[in-house]
């Protein structure tokens, strides 16, 4: 493959490159018991609200 068969290739590749952002707020499990997490970090969480823990369990 040639120089400039190389530099079109790579053209092509940076055209089609498509910029996405994610935001996710993360946040620590201090403490586990009885059926019961203890979170610090989630400064938008509120009381009763459904959270997705690691494995994707879901909890209130």
């Amino acid at each position: 493959m040639s120089t400039n068969q190389v530099i079109e290739e790579l053209k092509k590749h940076i055209s089609a490159f498509e910029k996405t952002v994610e935001v996710e707020e993360v946040g620590t499990v201090i403490e586990v018991g009885d059926g019961i997490a203890r979170m610090n970090g989630l400064t938008s969480c509120q009381s009763q609200e459904m959270l997705e823990f690691p494995g994707g369990i879901m909890g209130v």
